[in-house]
């Protein structure tokens, strides 16, 4: 497959992954909105006669993507950070609806002005900020169970056993098992799981009109599927793209990884979503069909990509692939033609030009021994057959791709035909060179 691990890895770095600096921008907003809740907890108490006010959190962990480290760059900045929040069972109200309720009035009660005010939602309490991002903020309390162990609960619908860091430790466990190990030999860096991650979200992404599943059903996906490569990111992600496209047509049915009994396309609306991943797998998958050519140019493998991810880098990469192969003409072959009465026979005659070859003669084309090109390199021969005889037998026009210098062809056809030969390394045409001959 046409090497483009070069261009996957600037892609990755400048266009994919958060950086250190949007990195620590949320971790501030984080950081502010858990103080905000302490201080929206304090003043929510005193206003209900509560002189030390609401108790303060114990504990607050990150989770989701923000924690497993794939969240990746938005245009909109649309960022979720997801914060596990942990009280104590006698710190909260007893259902799950009025404890995420007084998390959100205890933040609305912060001397913070908010351009959204911050909403109870179903599985957590959602403060919006202005430039896009928001941090949901999951409830959870401690309790103590029949074999007298702590463990937490989630505020959901209702209060459910849940380990806020589970999805998060499988992730973990994956990323390191499943990623290539230098110590197999692999030259591509550590983490190459996390990264066809962080590739396929950015794939399913792409297009603002797209509505297809979110971060968790996609982790868990490609978990199933991924196919490491021990030296390329960009063959790893075209592979893991193509078993993702088979299972999903085995059953579209995604399980949850850290909950035997619990589905994450149990909803319409997500198995719609899945549905549509496979439909956008089968509209891009074709595009990439041309990286398996021998002669794939540069140009064209550029472009595959830009089908994939829609993104202005790959698109402005192949316009100067395009310029480059423009200004750089390439250099003139000479393509000798000879006559034989057979296939690989000895050469009886060197075809001049304007004169005819007789139909049913082996013409044998070459290239001269010692181009001046550093092998490896491979040579495209086309062969376009303009006389109405090749017309009526569909064969106007045909192709042969070797590495090798010589060619050999049949005089079947009457007519003027040409033959154009063309030398291809790293991707660009570098010489190229026609010849015409005349068959009758």
């Amino acid at each position: 497959m046409y090497d483009t691990q070069k261009h996957f890895d600037t892609f990755y770095k400048e266009h994919v992954c958060l950086g250190q600096e949007r990195r620590g921008e949320l971790a501030a907003h984080r950081n502010a909105c858990l103080k905000l809740l302490g201080q929206g907890l304090r003043r929510l108490g005193e206003k209900r006669r509560r002189p030390d006010g609401y108790p303060q959190h114990v504990d607050a962990l990150n989770q989701g993507s923000y924690d497993m480290r794939t969240l990746n760059q938005h245009p909109q900045r649309q960022y979720d950070i997801d914060v596990a929040v942990i009280f104590r069972k006698e710190d909260l109200p007893k259902t799950a609806l009025r404890a995420r309720q007084r998390v959100a009035e205890a933040l609305r009660s912060s001397l913070q002005s908010f351009a959204t005010k911050p909403l109870a939602r179903t599985s957590a309490v959602t403060v919006w900020y202005t430039r896009g991002e928001h941090v949901d903020l999951a409830i959870y309390r401690q309790v103590t169970d029949s074999d007298g162990k702590t463990v937490l609960e989630h505020a959901s619908a209702q209060w459910r056993r849940r380990d806020p860091k589970a999805v998060s430790e499988w992730f973990s466990r994956q990323n390191q098992c499943l990623s290539p190990d230098p110590a197999a030999g692999a030259s591509v860096r550590e983490s190459q799981f996390r990264r066809i991650v962080r590739l396929v979200k950015t794939f399913a992404r792409s297009r603002v009109s797209w509505d297809l599943p979110g971060g968790m059903i996609l982790s868990t996906l490609v978990a199933e599927v991924y196919q490491p490569d021990l030296h390329r990111d960009d063959l790893a992600f075209y592979k893991t793209l193509i078993a993702l496209r088979e299972r999903l047509k085995r059953s579209p049915e995604v399980r949850s990884p850290v909950a035997d009994d619990e589905s994450l396309t149990s909803s319409p609306r997500r198995r719609a979503q899945v549905g549509r991943l496979i439909e956008k797998l089968d509209f891009v998958l074709p595009q990439l069909e041309v990286l398996q050519a021998s002669t794939c140019l540069k140009v064209q493998a550029l472009t595959a990509w830009w089908w994939v991810f829609n993104h202005d880098y790959w698109r402005e990469q192949a316009r100067n692939a395009r310029l480059l192969q423009a200004r750089e003409a390439p250099a003139l072959l000479r393509v000798r033609a000879a006559l034989a009465s057979s296939k690989g026979g000895e050469v009886t005659a060197v075809y001049k030009d304007k004169t005819s070859v007789p139909k049913g003669a082996w013409l044998r084309f070459s290239l001269k021994k010692k181009l001046g090109i550093p092998a490896p390199f491979t040579v495209r021969w086309r062969i376009q057959n303009r006389g109405s005889e090749a017309l009526h037998a569909d064969e106007v026009q045909r192709e042969h791709v070797s590495e090798d210098k010589v060619l050999w062809q049949k005089a079947a056809y009457s007519g003027r035909h040409s033959l154009t030969c063309e030398v291809i390394k790293d991707g660009f045409v570098v010489a190229r060179g026609i010849r015409h001959v005349r068959i009758g």
